[in-house]
């Protein structure tokens, strides 16, 4: 890069050389690689030093390339490139070993040191919002066979700090008692230490200026005031200055109103529904929905045992439909209910629109879960009730076959002590059964699969256990859903508040949360024991 800034001054110096009257340039040649460039320098046009520097700065933004070189001769302009050789992932190391975190990268994956920095800073991310506030990553990039190299993430994780205590200060102006109740990510209870961190913080703050403007003090400030940090622990002390109350604002009804609007136009695929609030003599609602978008592709990365036809069937968002942001919160809660991979977010999802088209292309980054897994249980009540203890040792099965016969959605078990499910010694047969060791091959319920999923087969167990367990995980699934619906993550509705000229409150925000199900501590604690009751065994 430094040559070709250098080279591109050189030009700067010959132009101011040539006469006013540059002649155009004959032939514009890119020599070093294949790669189809779009330049704004071009042929027949005359050369423009500006326009060449930027050419050079955009292909080095590209990342491509380790050296670009800029050539004039006369009316004749060559770009000289040298690729960056193409490295491939072999495997990632950490130090120290015990900061191993999952990383959406696989081996065999293209890497250079730009990428490199964004794993790092993906893993910083996460340090981060576990409460490592000072955490530090630095990748390095190791030789490991021929175009190949290990990727090492040196962390620096530093002290872990969790919220212990949170004080306000000021004139708070409205009961005191309800400021602890709008924190969300900071507040502190005798069960619970939250981590800390400034975004959660920042976070809390926005929910306390949203409090006080459903309150109708339009002019109230809120600050961090300080952080102590005492090993740790973080005592964080909030600044509060109410002001006097400027009026009424019906929040209730305004964010019932925006909430039930979203979801209008997540149903239509409008993807850049924008609300605000204008103020005046009224406050009144303003929505700008935006075009509607259609999903053009559903792609899946990082599954390298499952087919794609397996994790689509799992979908509630299709392709060739309007792109329902609810439908894709509801599909990342079911591929996460797979048990296969670790649990989705948002943020694991690209969406690239397409704003000619109208359309989307949606990209789920995926983490697979190790294949072993295990489990102890107890029972809940006198053991002629209720069984004995349950330990499990479970390994899926390797990436072979499609459909119904895909191995790698089957667990080969064994059950060391016997049986913790309430329901089991109802079962014909197994009364008499002594504890030991149960081999059984079973395949979990997965959503989309219906009939063929749900089941597990001992030849050590009668026809009757091995019918009972395939329907109570049919059963299972039906129960619980009605009892607890998921929805996925539902994101709060963050809306401006646009003040008329004549008045001179400050900019605001109201943080709208979606309602709580009805009943819900009720309902999931009703679901929490038909999940128990109906436990198949699997």
């Amino acid at each position: 890069m430094r040559n070709g800034r250098a080279l591109v001054a050189t030009i700067f110096l010959c132009s101011a050389v040539w006469a006013e009257n540059v002649p155009p340039l004959e032939t514009l040649e890119v020599h070093g690689t294949k790669r189809p460039l779009a330049l704004e320098t071009q042929a027949g046009q005359p050369l423009d030093p500006a326009r060449v520097a930027r050419d050079v700065r955009r292909l080095w933004e590209t990342g491509w390339f380790d050296d670009i070189r800029v050539e004039a001769s006369g009316a004749h302009l060559i770009f000289t490139v040298a690729e960056k050789p193409r490295l491939y992932l072999h495997e990632v190391h950490f130090e120290p070993v015990h900061w191993k975190r999952p990383m959406r990268i696989d081996p065999g994956a293209t890497i250079d040191r730009a990428r490199a920095w964004q794993l790092a800073a993906a893993l910083r991310q996460q340090l981060l919002d576990d409460g490592y506030k000072d955490a530090k990553v630095e990748p390095e990039l190791t030789p490991a066979g021929f175009r190949q190299v290990d990727l090492l993430l040196k962390v620096d994780a530093g002290p872990r700090y969790r919220v212990h205590e949170v004080h306000f200060t000021g004139s708070p102006g409205i009961d005191p008692q309800d400021l602890p109740h709008a924190l969300q990510s900071t507040r502190p209870s005798w069960l619970r230490h939250p981590p800390f961190n400034d975004q959660r913080v920042e976070a809390d703050l926005a929910r306390l200026r949203s409090l006080y403007l459903s309150r109708g003090y339009f002019n109230a400030r809120v600050s961090l005031g300080e952080v102590k940090f005492a090993k740790e622990n973080a005592a964080v002390t909030i600044s509060l200055d109410s002001g006097s109350r400027s009026g009424n604002l019906p929040a209730q009804q305004l964010c019932r109103c925006l909430l039930e609007a979203r979801r209008e136009s997540e149903k239509k695929g409008e993807l850049d529904f924008s609300p605000r609030i204008r103020a005046g003599e009224a406050f009144t609602p303003v929505i700008d929905p935006g075009p509607a978008y259609t999903v053009s592709r559903i792609d899946f990365r990082g599954h390298h045992n499952f087919s794609d036809s397996t994790l689509r069937r799992a979908l509630r968002l299709s392709e060739g439909e309007l792109f329902d942001q609810d439908l894709l919160r509801r599909s990342l809660a079911r591929l996460s209910g797979l048990g296969f991979f670790e649990p989705l977010t948002e943020r694991d999802v690209a969406i690239d629109a397409d704003p000619l088209q109208r359309n989307v292309r949606v990209t789920i980054s995926l983490t697979e879960r190790p294949r072993g897994r295990w489990s102890l249980s107890g029972p809940l009540g006198p053991p002629s009730f209720a069984g004995g203890l349950d330990a499990t040792i479970a390994a899926r099965l390797p990436g072979w076959g499609r459909g119904a016969l895909e191995a790698s959605t089957y667990y080969a078990t064994v059950s060391l002590l016997g049986f913790a499910s309430p329901l089991w010694h109802a079962l014909p047969g197994l009364a008499a059964l002594r504890p030991g060791p149960v081999i059984s091959l079973a395949r979990p319920y997965l959503p989309g699969q219906g009939w063929q999923s749900g089941f597990r087969w001992s030849p050590q167990l009668g026809w009757q256990a091995n019918a009972a367990t395939y329907g109570l995980a049919h059963l299972r699934r039906v129960v619980q859903p009605a009892l607890q619906p998921n929805r996925g993550n539902v994101l709060p509705l963050a809306v401006p508040i646009e003040w008329q000229q004549s008045k001179t409150f400050p900019p605001g925000t109201l943080i709208c949360d979606p309602p709580a199900p009805h009943l819900a501590g009720l309902r999931q604690a009703t679901a929490a024991a038909a999940s128990f009751l109906l436990a198949p065994g699997l």
